[in-house]
């Protein structure tokens, strides 16, 4: 298979050489009607100008045998017949007026010969000898153009090959230069794909392709990021997997060499480390059942005002046994709108369920939604611990946790924030978060139908 630069050196060689095809037969018919008229006017010029001569002089004596004398010199010394009487009926040179200039005039002078009018009396016509049925003045103005023709292509000729030897060179540089990014582009991505993540296009690109570059070292940098948190997200995973494992098989070691006796305290430990391990489990599930739901959404009618009324319910008896103040702020129309409400519920229930469990008791929850521009608009506001600036880019990917004691309140999964960017994004929607020593705010716009 052909290299790129091969192909595009070899097309834009051929588009040139073509063009210089082009524009040589361009020149060669041009050269053969144009050249040909100048020299067929030429000709008549001549003529007329003989003709003009003619009648000054005719002006000046009157003599018109005088003047049919001279004609005839002028024929004989130039190669001409004479024919001292008019052309009869059909001729065309009978029927123009003797000022026409006209190309019909002058293919008629060809063809019939050239009349001459002095005094404004016709003194018969000068034509011009046939060989080989053909006017010799035909054959005479094809033969100048013919060597004028050589000559133009002898130097056309050697130009043209000099042109095309340069742009062959050209052809070459070019697509040398223009594939010259690809190559480092292409690269660049290998190395990437043998897991070298810290590659780095250093170079500046024109405009076309300097998004394209951007792009490859942001994925650089991205997969390193997710390679890192992959190694952290399997520490992670195996650690949360372990840890109430290990604690069941603990108790139920010493309950079976009768170091402990089953009573409710135990039963409690034990339910407890269940709950961990059905927590996590159902996180994972809810991870895969969201990656299916961004190829199948399913639209329904939604009402709103009665969907954030529910939620406000709801979370609201859930912050307020956790000591915590809830406000709801919603500016929402009555009519319905076509959303998935499985999918908007998931997010709002991992975005209050986050504001609830990183807030301590005593502080403030704050729900606030409403309409704007075709968007559904909806934002949650807590007092709780904050996130570290650096933090926040990284919050949404996989597994990873601003909470990194594994506390048991506020430990979690870090799957839900992942969970909520990717079902806002299959909803064409966007989230945003401010943080800061006070709180955090999640906003989050999503397209109404």
């Amino acid at each position: 298979m052909k290299s790129l630069r091969s192909k595009f050196f070899i097309n834009l060689l051929a588009i040139i050489i073509l063009s210089l095809a082009a524009v040589a037969l361009a020149l060669n018919w041009s050269l053969d009607r144009y050249f040909f008229d100048y020299q067929l006017q030429e000709t008549a010029r001549e003529l007329d100008e003989y003709e003009d001569y003619l009648n000054n002089l005719y002006q000046e004596n009157r003599n018109l045998a005088e003047i049919r004398s001279m004609v005839e010199e002028y024929a004989s010394a130039n190669n001409l017949i004479y024919h001292p009487f008019r052309r009869g009926h059909g001729s065309m040179m009978r029927d123009m007026h003797p000022d026409s200039r006209g190309m019909a005039r002058m293919q008629a002078m060809m063809e019939e010969g050239f009349e001459i009018f002095v005094g404004g009396e016709s003194l018969g016509y000068l034509s011009w000898p046939e060989e080989n049925d053909e006017s010799l003045l035909a054959a005479e103005i094809s033969a100048r153009t013919a060597e004028f023709s050589r000559d133009i292509y002898g130097f056309l000729l050697p130009l043209g090959l000099s042109l095309a030897a340069l742009a062959a060179l050209l052809s070459y540089y070019i697509s040398r230069k223009l594939t010259e990014p690809i190559r480092e582009f292409a690269g660049a991505v290998k190395e990437i794909r043998k897991g070298d993540y810290q590659v780095e296009i250093s170079r500046k690109y024109p405009e076309e392709l300097q998004e394209l570059y951007l792009e490859i070292n942001e994925l650089g940098r991205r997969l390193n990021y997710l390679e890192k948190i992959r190694r952290e997200s399997a520490s992670d995973l195996s650690h949360e997997l372990r840890t109430p494992l290990n604690n069941i098989l603990n108790y139920l070691t010493a309950v079976e060499d009768g170091y402990l006796e089953i009573n409710e305290e135990i039963l409690q430990e034990l339910q407890e480390e269940i709950d961990r391990l059905i927590e996590l489990t159902n996180r994972l599930d809810d991870l895969s059942l969201v990656e299916k739901k961004m190829f199948n959404l399913k639209q329904e009618d939604v009402n709103l005002q009665e969907f954030f009324a529910q939620v406000d319910q709801k979370f609201s008896r859930q912050a307020e046994n956790n000591g915590l103040s809830f406000k709801s702020r919603l500016s929402l129309p009555e009519n319905n709108f076509r959303l998935d409400r499985e999918a908007l519920v998931i997010i709002l229930e991992n975005l209050l369920s986050n504001a609830i469990k990183y807030t301590d008791a005593g502080g403030r929850i704050e729900l606030t939604a409403r309409t704007e521009g075709g968007k559904l608009k909806f934002a949650v506001t807590d007092s709780g611990m904050g996130i570290e600036k650096e933090e926040l880019d990284l919050i949404f990917e996989r597994f990873y946790r601003t909470d990194k004691s594994r506390n048991r309140k506020t430990g979690g999964t870090g799957i839900g924030l992942a969970i909520t960017r990717e079902l806002v994004e299959s909803l064409k929607g966007k989230i945003d978060v401010e943080s800061s020593s006070r709180g955090s705010r999640f906003m989050v716009e999503i397209p109404l139908e």
